[in-house]
């Protein structure tokens, strides 16, 4: 009695850790352009829209089948529908403790079962609302429905893994290889009953084939010619086998994930040796819980070098030409090997112990310890790893206004991540609605509404896409960028568009009308009342290009007592973000400047004075077109 409270209190507290584990810092990441698309539900009220539950690369219905009512009960926070993912991602530690028990014995699935619950790939994927999570369940939950039904087979059983096998199926279009694997199982296992299992296994597989058939999916595409294919595999397939390795072992990786790949490719070397040459035989007085029995030649020990090499093989096989087709190379996509693989080690490692439960509990430890080493720095360190979406519209969301323009590559999930974290109305344009061969008139015809306007536009880059060059070179030119702000692989600019093209000045505070060299002329100013801290100026200055411009010029604002001491400066191009070579003859632009007082200046009357040089040198430009050597622009008193 007292064994097995220790056993319920050490399962529990197992549960509770990985539950922790995967808990901790849930929300601490903004969505990233993947988690994006569950921001726009795919179902409507009685109607299932399979084309947008498919979108973008292999995602099958069955979790937003799952998630849609989960939303409405949660929300659609990141805190909300990240919990949908860790519920299934915690599921998936009893369920590889009962598959390995099945497979190995009770002590190797306790050894999997803490192998599971801190291995960081899967906690990283139990923080994405995504479906690798509930795809990890399902292949578990499939994959001991199949032992137990080979074992012994009832109508019931089987049942019970036709369901699980079609929401395996239903979870990711990679179920397919799960499900190659569990046939070559069920037909080396148990050759008798394998007419009936795989009768059960086409019962799901063909539906499935069918399903990627009408979605068009790059799995039912037709590929290159098969000697083509075996060639991309020998020459990227072990390389790509090493990667996904590494990432098993520890994500993000510490190590070069082809080091951390070979070590875990000798470890399941190692495991596969013990499964297949250790064999530990009972002692006949001891029976304890925690106890593995493996005996010489018996089922047990054919079930789980079986399983070894069907269910975590025969995948990594048929990954390997996979691995060469762009958009199939993911090792994301093979996530729910990832457990099984753990249960492989874990015999492993209970067959070299053999009743030396110290020795198995010690190893066990340590390679927690190993695959759980990535999780400190990322988790406890407040490091990120996705894209902040967050944090760049939340700087750029306060300068926008309502009806104004987001600029996206494609409607899809970009469009949806700017749309959550924006929350302001906007109007929602994608760069691929212009032809692939477009003119610079067709261009203008597309920001033609905006231009006449006055709105402004935000434009976004992601590392699946961004605003083409001519775009962008296209907004440079007959726009404003009034702010700009990067976190790789993030980037965002606004713009803004003059409601006359920028070619009107507007009605200036001091009016001056300064000549330069290289038709660069000043308009004028508006100066701010200065706070009543009187720590910053505000100066906003109206410039016009007179004709074509060809260097690149630098302003210098300086605010001078009448002895000429300096007590604030600022230096930046004429207009920050538009490089005068791209001023456009006639072209109004407006640069307001903040001048950051000394604490200590006294009251008084100040000049400010403007000078004028090229980019990278210390060299200003009078009004007469001179070198000189200080500012030659007066542009009046504070």
């Amino acid at each position: 009695m007292r064994a097995r409270i220790w056993l319920l209190a050490a399962w529990a507290g197992l549960i509770m850790a990985a539950y922790a584990l995967r808990l901790h810092h849930l929300d601490f990441e903004s969505f990233w352009v993947d988690e994006a698309l569950v921001l726009r539900s795919p179902l409507q009220p009685g109607q299932f829209r399979v084309g947008e539950a498919t979108y973008v690369a292999f995602n099958a219905p069955l979790y937003w089948l799952l998630l849609e009512p989960w939303r409405r009960a949660t929300g659609e926070s990141e805190y909300a529908v990240r919990y949908f993912s860790l519920i299934f991602s915690t599921l998936a530690v009893p369920l590889s403790f009962a598959l390995a028990r099945r497979a190995f014995g009770r002590g190797a699935a306790w050894s999997a079962a803490t192998l599971v619950a801190a291995n960081t790939f899967l906690i990283y994927y139990a923080q994405e609302g995504r479906m690798y999570a509930l795809f990890t369940a399902t292949t578990l939950a499939s994959g001991y429905a199949l032992v137990r039904a080979s074992q012994r087979g009832s109508g019931g059983r089987w049942g019970l893994y036709l369901a699980a096998g079609v929401a395996t199926a239903a979870s990711h279009v990679f179920g397919i290889l799960a499900a190659v694997g569990q046939a070559a199982y069920l037909v080396l296992s148990q050759p008798r009953r394998a007419r009936t299992g795989v009768l059960t296994l086409a019962a799901f597989a063909l539906p499935t084939a069918a399903f990627l058939v009408a979605l068009q999916s790059p799995l039912a595409l037709p590929m290159d010619a098969a000697a083509d294919l075996g060639k991309r595999a020998a020459e990227t397939g072990p390389q790509r086998l090493l990667v996904l390795l590494g990432q098993w072992t520890g994500y993000p990786p510490i190590l070069p994930v082809e080091v951390g790949g070979t070590a875990a490719a000798l470890l399941l070397a190692g495991a596969l040796a013990g499964l297949a040459l250790r064999r530990e035989t009972p002692h006949p007085r001891l029976r304890h819980p925690l106890s593995t029995y493996v005996e010489r030649g018996t089922a047990r020990s054919r079930r789980g070098l079986l399983l070894a090499g069907t269910f975590l093989l025969v995948p990594l096989g048929l990954r390997l030409p996979l691995a060469s087709v762009p958009g199939l190379h993911e090792e994301r996509y093979m996530i729910f090997a990832l457990p099984l693989f753990l249960m492989v080690i874990a015999g492993g490692v209970a067959c070299w112990a053999g009743r030396r439960r110290a020795v198995a509990a010690a190893a066990t430890l340590a390679l927690a310890a190993w695959t759980l080493l990535p999780w400190a720095p990322t988790h406890l360190g407040d490091m990120r790893l996705k894209e902040n979406w967050r944090d760049v519209i939340s700087q750029l969301d306060r300068s926008l206004e309502p009806g104004d323009v987001a600029l996206t590559a494609d409607a899809g999930a970009l469009a949806y991540a700017v749309a959550y974290y924006a929350r302001k109305p906007l109007e929602y344009r994608a760069a691929r609605e212009l032809p692939p061969e477009r003119s610079e008139d067709q261009i203008a015809a597309f920001f033609t509404p905006y231009r006449d306007s006055g709105r402004q536009l935000l434009a976004v880059w992601s590392y699946i896409g961004g605003i083409p060059e001519d775009i962008e070179e296209w907004l440079d030119r007959h726009s404003l960028k009034t702010e700009e702000v990067t976190l790789p692989p993030l980037r965002a600019a606004r713009y803004r568009f003059d409601p006359h093209p920028g070619f009107t000045p507007p009605s200036l505070q001091r009016p001056l009308d300064v000549w330069f060299a290289d038709n660069l002329s000043l308009l004028g100013l508006d100066v701010g009342a200065p706070p009543p801290d009187q720590r910053t100026l505000s100066v906003t200055l109206y410039w016009r290009g007179r004709g074509p411009i060809a260097p690149e010029y630098n302003a210098t604002v300086l605010l001078s007592a009448e002895d000429g001491e300096v007590w604030a400066s600022v230096t930046l191009p004429p207009a920050r973000f538009y490089p005068t070579p791209g001023w456009l003859p006639g072209q109004v632009l407006r640069e307001e400047r903040s001048l950051a007082l000394d604490p200590g200046v006294p009251p008084g009357r100040y000049r400010l004075r403007l000078g004028l040089h090229r980019r990278g040198t210390g060299d200003p430009r009078a009004q007469d077109g001179t070198d000189t050597r200080g500012p030659e622009a007066l542009l009046g008193e504070v």
